[in-house]
């Protein structure tokens, strides 16, 4: 039963590791999802939007961990 619980408790790491993330890459969905409903944009756009936004939160998350001291141990 250990070995169940660790390794739910990796997995769930992965996903929640980095709050700032998690959050930035939900508002991004979140916001190509409205501009698609609302049809502001086109599908093509909104994907496009998505992509964009996805790989700014990825980019911004490498960035902030570069400034971050390392821990060892």
């Amino acid at each position: 039963m250990n070995l169940v619980r660790d390794v739910a408790k990796g997995l769930l790491g992965m996903f929640v590791g980095d709050a700032a993330l998690s959050s930035a890459i939900l508002a991004v969905v979140a916001g190509a999802a409205l501009v698609i409903k609302t049809e502001v944009a086109s599908t093509q756009l909104g994907g496009a939007l998505l992509f964009a936004g996805c790989l700014a939160a990825l980019v911004g998350s490498v960035f902030r961990g570069a400034r971050r001291p390392q821990r060892i141990g």
